[in-house]
Protein backbone atom coordinates (compact mmCIF):
# COMPACT_ATOMS: atom_id res chain seq x y z
CA UNK A 1 0.00 0.00 0.00
CA UNK A 2 2.94 2.34 0.54
CA UNK A 3 4.76 1.52 -2.69
CA UNK A 4 3.92 4.89 -4.27
CA UNK A 5 6.27 6.55 -1.75
CA UNK A 6 9.31 4.58 -2.93
CA UNK A 7 11.93 5.74 -5.39
CA UNK A 8 12.58 3.74 -8.55
CA UNK A 9 15.48 1.74 -7.13
CA UNK A 10 13.68 0.72 -3.93
CA UNK A 11 10.54 -0.06 -5.88
CA UNK A 12 12.46 -2.42 -8.16
CA UNK A 13 14.07 -4.13 -5.16
CA UNK A 14 10.65 -4.60 -3.60
CA UNK A 15 9.23 -5.98 -6.84
CA UNK A 16 12.10 -8.45 -7.09
CA UNK A 17 11.40 -9.64 -3.56
CA UNK A 18 7.66 -9.98 -4.23
CA UNK A 19 8.39 -12.04 -7.35
CA UNK A 20 10.75 -14.21 -5.31
CA UNK A 21 8.32 -15.05 -2.53
CA UNK A 22 5.62 -15.74 -5.14
CA UNK A 23 7.91 -18.31 -6.83
CA UNK A 24 8.36 -16.28 -9.99
CA UNK A 25 12.10 -16.81 -9.96
CA UNK A 26 12.86 -15.67 -13.49
CA UNK A 27 10.94 -12.40 -12.97
CA UNK A 28 12.85 -11.79 -9.74
CA UNK A 29 16.23 -12.37 -11.40
CA UNK A 30 15.35 -10.22 -14.42
CA UNK A 31 14.26 -7.37 -12.14
CA UNK A 32 17.62 -7.49 -10.35
CA UNK A 33 19.46 -7.54 -13.69
CA UNK A 34 17.46 -4.55 -14.92
CA UNK A 35 18.27 -2.69 -11.71
CA UNK A 36 21.99 -3.41 -12.10
CA UNK A 37 21.87 -2.22 -15.70
CA UNK A 38 20.94 1.21 -14.32
CA UNK A 39 22.99 1.12 -11.09
CA UNK A 40 25.86 -1.34 -11.70
CA UNK A 41 27.44 -0.91 -8.28
CA UNK A 42 24.30 -0.96 -6.15
CA UNK A 43 25.03 -3.06 -3.07
CA UNK A 44 21.50 -4.32 -2.41
CA UNK A 45 20.91 -5.28 -6.02
CA UNK A 46 24.20 -7.18 -6.23
CA UNK A 47 23.63 -8.95 -2.94
CA UNK A 48 20.05 -9.82 -3.82
CA UNK A 49 21.02 -11.17 -7.23
CA UNK A 50 23.94 -13.25 -5.97
CA UNK A 51 21.85 -14.82 -3.20
CA UNK A 52 18.85 -15.52 -5.44
CA UNK A 53 21.01 -17.01 -8.17
CA UNK A 54 22.70 -19.36 -5.74
CA UNK A 55 19.47 -20.37 -4.02
CA UNK A 56 17.81 -21.07 -7.36
CA UNK A 57 20.66 -23.36 -8.49
CA UNK A 58 22.46 -21.03 -10.88
CA UNK A 59 25.78 -21.23 -9.06
CA UNK A 60 27.99 -20.28 -12.04
CA UNK A 61 26.30 -16.89 -12.48
CA UNK A 62 25.99 -16.47 -8.71
CA UNK A 63 29.76 -16.83 -8.52
CA UNK A 64 30.30 -14.04 -11.05
CA UNK A 65 27.91 -11.64 -9.30
CA UNK A 66 29.27 -12.40 -5.82
CA UNK A 67 32.83 -11.85 -7.06
CA UNK A 68 31.84 -8.47 -8.51
CA UNK A 69 30.15 -7.56 -5.24
CA UNK A 70 33.19 -8.58 -3.20
CA UNK A 71 35.47 -6.55 -5.47
CA UNK A 72 33.32 -3.49 -4.79
CA UNK A 73 32.64 -4.25 -1.11
CA UNK A 74 35.63 -6.31 0.07
CA UNK A 75 34.51 -6.49 3.71
CA UNK A 76 30.97 -7.63 3.04
CA UNK A 77 30.35 -11.08 4.52
CA UNK A 78 27.28 -11.77 2.35
CA UNK A 79 29.24 -11.58 -0.90
CA UNK A 80 31.98 -13.66 0.65
CA UNK A 81 29.67 -16.51 1.71
CA UNK A 82 27.85 -16.69 -1.64
CA UNK A 83 31.15 -16.64 -3.47
CA UNK A 84 32.43 -19.44 -1.23
CA UNK A 85 29.28 -21.54 -1.65
CA UNK A 86 29.30 -21.06 -5.42
CA UNK A 87 32.98 -21.94 -5.73
CA UNK A 88 32.40 -25.14 -3.75
CA UNK A 89 29.32 -26.09 -5.76
CA UNK A 90 31.33 -25.57 -8.94
CA UNK A 91 34.11 -27.78 -7.59
CA UNK A 92 36.65 -24.93 -7.50
CA UNK A 93 38.02 -25.89 -4.11
CA UNK A 94 41.46 -24.30 -4.44
CA UNK A 95 39.88 -20.90 -4.99
CA UNK A 96 37.47 -21.53 -2.13
CA UNK A 97 40.41 -22.23 0.17
CA UNK A 98 42.19 -19.05 -0.93
CA UNK A 99 39.11 -17.02 -0.06
CA UNK A 100 38.79 -18.65 3.37
CA UNK A 101 42.51 -18.29 4.06
CA UNK A 102 42.41 -14.59 3.21
CA UNK A 103 39.49 -14.04 5.57
CA UNK A 104 41.18 -15.90 8.42
CA UNK A 105 44.36 -13.87 7.97
CA UNK A 106 42.31 -10.67 8.09
CA UNK A 107 40.51 -11.73 11.28
CA UNK A 108 41.95 -14.87 12.94
CA UNK A 109 39.31 -14.77 15.69
CA UNK A 110 36.28 -14.74 13.37
CA UNK A 111 34.35 -17.95 14.14
CA UNK A 112 32.45 -17.78 10.85
CA UNK A 113 35.62 -17.87 8.74
CA UNK A 114 37.05 -20.74 10.76
CA UNK A 115 33.76 -22.60 10.51
CA UNK A 116 33.97 -22.17 6.72
CA UNK A 117 37.42 -23.77 6.86
CA UNK A 118 35.90 -26.74 8.68
CA UNK A 119 33.28 -27.06 5.96
CA UNK A 120 36.03 -26.89 3.32
CA UNK A 121 37.82 -29.80 5.00
CA UNK A 122 34.58 -31.79 4.87
CA UNK A 123 34.27 -31.00 1.14
CA UNK A 124 37.81 -32.32 0.75
CA UNK A 125 36.90 -35.55 2.61
CA UNK A 126 39.09 -34.69 5.60
CA UNK A 127 36.75 -35.07 8.61
CA UNK A 128 39.56 -35.29 11.18
CA UNK A 129 40.92 -31.91 10.08
CA UNK A 130 37.39 -30.51 10.02
CA UNK A 131 36.78 -31.73 13.56
CA UNK A 132 39.97 -30.04 14.76
CA UNK A 133 38.84 -26.72 13.28
CA UNK A 134 35.31 -26.96 14.69
CA UNK A 135 36.76 -27.80 18.11
CA UNK A 136 39.03 -24.77 17.87
CA UNK A 137 36.02 -22.54 17.14
CA UNK A 138 34.15 -23.91 20.14
CA UNK A 139 37.12 -23.24 22.40
CA UNK A 140 37.09 -19.63 21.20
CA UNK A 141 33.31 -19.24 21.26
CA UNK A 142 31.55 -21.95 23.28
CA UNK A 143 28.12 -22.83 21.95
CA UNK A 144 28.80 -21.62 18.38
CA UNK A 145 25.96 -23.52 16.74
CA UNK A 146 27.35 -24.19 13.29
CA UNK A 147 30.59 -25.61 14.63
CA UNK A 148 28.65 -27.84 17.04
CA UNK A 149 26.75 -29.10 14.04
CA UNK A 150 30.00 -29.41 12.09
CA UNK A 151 31.41 -31.69 14.79
CA UNK A 152 28.34 -33.91 14.54
CA UNK A 153 28.56 -34.10 10.75
CA UNK A 154 32.29 -34.84 10.94
CA UNK A 155 31.40 -38.00 12.86
CA UNK A 156 29.02 -39.05 10.09
CA UNK A 157 31.64 -38.35 7.43
CA UNK A 158 34.07 -40.52 9.40
CA UNK A 159 31.55 -43.39 9.52
CA UNK A 160 30.28 -42.87 13.07
CA UNK A 161 26.61 -42.20 12.35
CA UNK A 162 25.56 -43.19 15.88
CA UNK A 163 27.89 -40.56 17.32
CA UNK A 164 26.50 -37.98 14.90
CA UNK A 165 22.95 -38.81 15.96
CA UNK A 166 23.82 -38.40 19.63
CA UNK A 167 25.50 -35.06 18.93
CA UNK A 168 22.51 -33.77 16.95
CA UNK A 169 20.12 -34.76 19.73
CA UNK A 170 22.28 -32.85 22.23
CA UNK A 171 22.19 -29.76 20.01
CA UNK A 172 18.40 -29.93 19.74
CA UNK A 173 18.11 -29.74 23.54
CA UNK A 174 19.47 -26.19 23.41
CA UNK A 175 16.93 -23.57 24.44
CA UNK A 176 18.31 -20.75 22.29
CA UNK A 177 17.44 -22.20 18.87
CA UNK A 178 14.91 -20.46 16.65
CA UNK A 179 12.05 -22.49 15.20
CA UNK A 180 13.48 -22.16 11.68
CA UNK A 181 16.87 -23.40 12.86
CA UNK A 182 15.23 -26.40 14.50
CA UNK A 183 13.34 -27.18 11.30
CA UNK A 184 16.63 -27.28 9.42
CA UNK A 185 18.36 -29.38 12.06
CA UNK A 186 15.55 -31.91 11.89
CA UNK A 187 14.89 -31.99 8.16
CA UNK A 188 17.67 -30.65 5.94
CA UNK A 189 18.27 -32.74 2.79
CA UNK A 190 20.11 -30.39 0.44
CA UNK A 191 22.35 -28.01 2.40
CA UNK A 192 25.93 -29.11 3.18
CA UNK A 193 24.87 -30.59 6.51
CA UNK A 194 22.19 -33.33 6.60
CA UNK A 195 19.33 -33.10 9.07
CA UNK A 196 18.70 -35.47 11.97
CA UNK A 197 16.02 -37.36 10.04
CA UNK A 198 18.45 -37.99 7.18
CA UNK A 199 21.05 -39.38 9.59
CA UNK A 200 18.48 -41.78 11.06
CA UNK A 201 17.69 -42.92 7.52
CA UNK A 202 21.39 -43.38 6.79
CA UNK A 203 21.47 -45.72 9.81
CA UNK A 204 18.51 -47.68 8.41
CA UNK A 205 16.27 -46.35 11.19
CA UNK A 206 13.46 -44.97 9.04
CA UNK A 207 10.80 -45.27 11.75
CA UNK A 208 12.81 -42.95 13.98
CA UNK A 209 13.47 -40.67 11.01
CA UNK A 210 9.75 -40.23 10.40
CA UNK A 211 9.14 -39.82 14.15
CA UNK A 212 11.53 -36.88 14.44
CA UNK A 213 10.04 -35.33 11.31
CA UNK A 214 6.64 -35.48 13.01
CA UNK A 215 8.19 -33.96 16.13
CA UNK A 216 9.47 -31.05 14.06
CA UNK A 217 5.96 -30.05 12.90
CA UNK A 218 5.58 -27.92 16.03
CA UNK A 219 8.31 -25.61 14.71
CA UNK A 220 6.78 -24.95 11.28
CA UNK A 221 5.30 -21.43 11.38
CA UNK A 222 3.07 -21.82 8.33
CA UNK A 223 1.87 -24.17 5.62
CA UNK A 224 4.69 -23.26 3.25
CA UNK A 225 7.37 -24.06 5.83
CA UNK A 226 5.71 -27.38 6.58
CA UNK A 227 5.69 -28.18 2.89
CA UNK A 228 9.29 -27.14 2.20
CA UNK A 229 10.93 -28.59 5.29
CA UNK A 230 8.69 -31.44 6.41
CA UNK A 231 6.69 -32.86 3.53
CA UNK A 232 9.62 -32.80 1.13
CA UNK A 233 11.80 -34.65 3.64
CA UNK A 234 9.06 -37.22 4.15
CA UNK A 235 8.77 -37.72 0.38
CA UNK A 236 12.54 -38.03 -0.02
CA UNK A 237 12.80 -40.69 2.69
CA UNK A 238 9.72 -42.55 1.41
CA UNK A 239 11.37 -42.77 -2.00
CA UNK A 240 14.61 -43.99 -0.44
CA UNK A 241 12.80 -46.65 1.57
CA UNK A 242 10.88 -48.04 -1.41
CA UNK A 243 7.48 -46.35 -1.00
CA UNK A 244 7.20 -44.49 -4.29
CA UNK A 245 3.49 -45.35 -4.56
CA UNK A 246 2.73 -43.27 -1.44
CA UNK A 247 4.75 -40.37 -2.82
CA UNK A 248 2.95 -40.53 -6.16
CA UNK A 249 -0.45 -40.43 -4.46
CA UNK A 250 0.55 -37.33 -2.48
CA UNK A 251 1.94 -35.58 -5.57
CA UNK A 252 -1.18 -36.12 -7.64
CA UNK A 253 -3.36 -34.86 -4.81
CA UNK A 254 -1.29 -31.67 -4.50
CA UNK A 255 -1.14 -30.73 -8.19
CA UNK A 256 -4.41 -28.79 -7.79
CA UNK A 257 -3.31 -26.98 -4.63
CA UNK A 258 -3.94 -23.26 -4.21
CA UNK A 259 -0.27 -22.81 -3.22
CA UNK A 260 2.16 -22.33 -6.08
CA UNK A 261 5.01 -24.00 -4.18
CA UNK A 262 2.80 -27.04 -3.54
CA UNK A 263 2.06 -27.37 -7.25
CA UNK A 264 5.75 -27.00 -8.10
CA UNK A 265 6.78 -29.58 -5.52
CA UNK A 266 4.03 -31.91 -6.73
CA UNK A 267 5.44 -31.91 -10.27
CA UNK A 268 8.96 -32.62 -9.04
CA UNK A 269 7.76 -35.37 -6.71
CA UNK A 270 5.48 -36.99 -9.28
CA UNK A 271 8.37 -37.19 -11.75
CA UNK A 272 10.67 -38.84 -9.19
CA UNK A 273 8.00 -41.32 -8.08
CA UNK A 274 7.09 -42.31 -11.64
CA UNK A 275 10.77 -42.89 -12.46
CA UNK A 276 11.15 -45.05 -9.35
CA UNK A 277 8.07 -47.05 -10.38
CA UNK A 278 9.38 -47.46 -13.97
CA UNK A 279 6.33 -45.67 -15.39
CA UNK A 280 8.53 -44.48 -18.22
CA UNK A 281 6.15 -42.79 -20.65
CA UNK A 282 4.19 -40.97 -17.96
CA UNK A 283 7.45 -39.92 -16.29
CA UNK A 284 8.62 -38.41 -19.58
CA UNK A 285 5.49 -36.27 -19.75
CA UNK A 286 5.99 -34.98 -16.22
CA UNK A 287 9.66 -34.21 -16.96
CA UNK A 288 8.40 -31.86 -19.66
CA UNK A 289 6.26 -30.18 -17.01
CA UNK A 290 9.39 -29.83 -14.87
CA UNK A 291 11.21 -28.06 -17.69
CA UNK A 292 8.25 -25.72 -18.20
CA UNK A 293 8.27 -24.53 -14.58
CA UNK A 294 11.89 -23.32 -14.56
CA UNK A 295 10.74 -19.67 -14.76
CA UNK A 296 8.86 -20.24 -11.49
CA UNK A 297 11.34 -22.49 -9.69
CA UNK A 298 14.69 -21.59 -11.18
CA UNK A 299 17.53 -23.96 -12.01
CA UNK A 300 16.34 -26.52 -9.48
CA UNK A 301 13.57 -27.49 -11.93
CA UNK A 302 16.17 -28.03 -14.65
CA UNK A 303 18.40 -29.99 -12.25
CA UNK A 304 15.54 -32.29 -11.31
CA UNK A 305 14.45 -32.70 -14.95
CA UNK A 306 17.94 -33.87 -15.90
CA UNK A 307 18.19 -36.17 -12.89
CA UNK A 308 14.84 -37.84 -13.55
CA UNK A 309 15.64 -38.05 -17.27
CA UNK A 310 18.78 -39.98 -16.33
CA UNK A 311 16.68 -42.38 -14.25
CA UNK A 312 14.26 -42.77 -17.15
CA UNK A 313 17.15 -43.57 -19.48
CA UNK A 314 18.23 -46.34 -17.12
CA UNK A 315 14.67 -47.66 -17.22
CA UNK A 316 15.01 -47.77 -21.01
CA UNK A 317 18.38 -49.53 -20.67
CA UNK A 318 20.29 -46.59 -22.13
CA UNK A 319 23.12 -46.21 -19.58
CA UNK A 320 25.36 -43.99 -21.69
CA UNK A 321 22.53 -41.52 -22.22
CA UNK A 322 21.86 -41.56 -18.47
CA UNK A 323 25.50 -40.83 -17.65
CA UNK A 324 25.61 -38.03 -20.24
CA UNK A 325 22.53 -36.46 -18.66
CA UNK A 326 24.18 -36.59 -15.22
CA UNK A 327 27.24 -34.89 -16.66
CA UNK A 328 25.06 -32.17 -18.20
CA UNK A 329 23.29 -31.77 -14.86
CA UNK A 330 26.50 -31.08 -12.94
CA UNK A 331 27.94 -28.88 -15.68
CA UNK A 332 24.86 -26.66 -15.65
CA UNK A 333 24.13 -26.59 -11.94
CA UNK A 334 27.22 -27.74 -10.09
CA UNK A 335 27.39 -30.51 -7.53
CA UNK A 336 25.65 -30.11 -4.14
CA UNK A 337 28.30 -31.74 -1.95
CA UNK A 338 27.30 -32.94 1.48
CA UNK A 339 23.66 -33.71 0.80
CA UNK A 340 21.36 -36.53 -0.25
CA UNK A 341 21.35 -34.97 -3.72
CA UNK A 342 25.03 -35.81 -4.06
CA UNK A 343 24.52 -39.35 -2.78
CA UNK A 344 21.61 -39.95 -5.15
CA UNK A 345 23.62 -38.58 -8.07
CA UNK A 346 26.40 -41.07 -7.34
CA UNK A 347 23.92 -43.92 -6.90
CA UNK A 348 22.49 -43.25 -10.37
CA UNK A 349 26.04 -43.20 -11.75
CA UNK A 350 26.66 -46.62 -10.23
CA UNK A 351 23.55 -48.04 -11.89
CA UNK A 352 24.63 -46.60 -15.23
CA UNK A 353 28.09 -48.15 -15.09
CA UNK A 354 26.70 -51.50 -13.95
CA UNK A 355 24.18 -51.53 -16.78
CA UNK A 356 27.04 -50.83 -19.18
CA UNK A 357 29.00 -53.75 -17.70
CA UNK A 358 31.61 -51.62 -15.95
CA UNK A 359 31.70 -53.23 -12.51
CA UNK A 360 35.12 -51.83 -11.63
CA UNK A 361 33.89 -48.26 -12.19
CA UNK A 362 30.89 -48.94 -9.96
CA UNK A 363 33.23 -50.19 -7.23
CA UNK A 364 35.30 -47.02 -7.42
CA UNK A 365 32.23 -44.80 -7.15
CA UNK A 366 31.12 -46.58 -3.97
CA UNK A 367 34.63 -46.37 -2.53
CA UNK A 368 34.65 -42.63 -3.28
CA UNK A 369 31.20 -42.37 -1.71
CA UNK A 370 32.53 -43.90 1.49
CA UNK A 371 35.63 -41.73 1.41
CA UNK A 372 33.31 -38.73 1.30
CA UNK A 373 30.38 -40.03 3.38
CA UNK A 374 31.70 -42.72 5.67
CA UNK A 375 28.27 -43.11 7.26
CA UNK A 376 26.60 -44.14 4.01
CA UNK A 377 26.34 -47.77 5.06
CA UNK A 378 24.45 -48.86 1.94
CA UNK A 379 27.66 -48.46 -0.06
CA UNK A 380 29.21 -51.24 2.04
CA UNK A 381 26.24 -53.47 1.19
CA UNK A 382 26.48 -52.67 -2.52
CA UNK A 383 30.25 -53.19 -2.49
CA UNK A 384 29.72 -56.62 -0.95
CA UNK A 385 27.54 -57.64 -3.89
CA UNK A 386 30.00 -56.19 -6.40
CA UNK A 387 32.95 -58.00 -4.82
CA UNK A 388 30.97 -61.23 -5.00
CA UNK A 389 30.45 -60.60 -8.71
CA UNK A 390 34.17 -59.97 -9.14
CA UNK A 391 35.03 -63.21 -7.34
CA UNK A 392 36.55 -61.51 -4.27
CA UNK A 393 34.87 -63.31 -1.33
CA UNK A 394 37.17 -61.95 1.37
CA UNK A 395 36.40 -58.37 0.37
CA UNK A 396 32.70 -59.19 0.06
CA UNK A 397 32.59 -60.64 3.59
CA UNK A 398 34.33 -57.59 4.99
CA UNK A 399 31.82 -55.24 3.40
CA UNK A 400 28.78 -57.23 4.53
CA UNK A 401 30.11 -57.40 8.09
CA UNK A 402 30.73 -53.66 8.14
CA UNK A 403 27.27 -52.95 6.75
CA UNK A 404 25.52 -55.20 9.25
CA UNK A 405 27.41 -53.60 12.14
CA UNK A 406 26.46 -50.11 10.94
CA UNK A 407 22.81 -51.17 10.49
CA UNK A 408 22.59 -53.28 13.64
CA UNK A 409 19.66 -51.17 14.88
CA UNK A 410 17.98 -50.81 11.48
CA UNK A 411 14.26 -51.38 11.00
CA UNK A 412 13.52 -55.09 10.92
CA UNK A 413 11.45 -55.02 7.73
CA UNK A 414 14.19 -53.59 5.48
CA UNK A 415 15.36 -56.05 2.81
CA UNK A 416 19.08 -55.15 2.74
CA UNK A 417 20.15 -56.52 6.17
CA UNK A 418 18.35 -59.82 5.59
CA UNK A 419 19.97 -60.19 2.17
CA UNK A 420 23.40 -59.25 3.55
CA UNK A 421 23.10 -61.87 6.30
CA UNK A 422 22.08 -64.52 3.79
CA UNK A 423 24.96 -63.66 1.47
CA UNK A 424 27.44 -63.53 4.34
CA UNK A 425 26.33 -66.95 5.59
CA UNK A 426 26.74 -68.39 2.11
CA UNK A 427 30.25 -66.92 1.78
CA UNK A 428 31.23 -68.15 5.25
CA UNK A 429 29.95 -71.69 4.75
CA UNK A 430 31.57 -71.82 1.31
Amino acid sequence: DLRSRLGTKDLMLLEAWLYWIDYRINDALETHRALLARWPDDHDALEGLSSKLYRSWYSAEALEVAQKGLNLYPDDAAFSIYLLLSLSTQGRFDEAYQLIDREIKQDPQNPGSLDNLGMWYLDMCLPDSAEAVFSRVLMMEPGYLWSERGLAVSMYYRGNTEGALAAYNRILKRLDLTDRTRLGLFNQTVNPYPGLSVLYAEAGRFREAFAVIEESRRYAPDAESELRYIRMTINTLLLRSGHADEVLAWAREMKDSDMRIARLQAIRTEAEALAALDSIETAKQVVEELREIEPYWGGFASYMALKVSAQISLGEEEPEIALALLQEMTQKHGQPFGSLYDIEYREIMVKGHLMAGRVAEAVEIHKEMLRRYGGHALSHYELGKLYEELGQPVDARREYETFLEMWKDADEDLPQPEDARRRLASLTSG
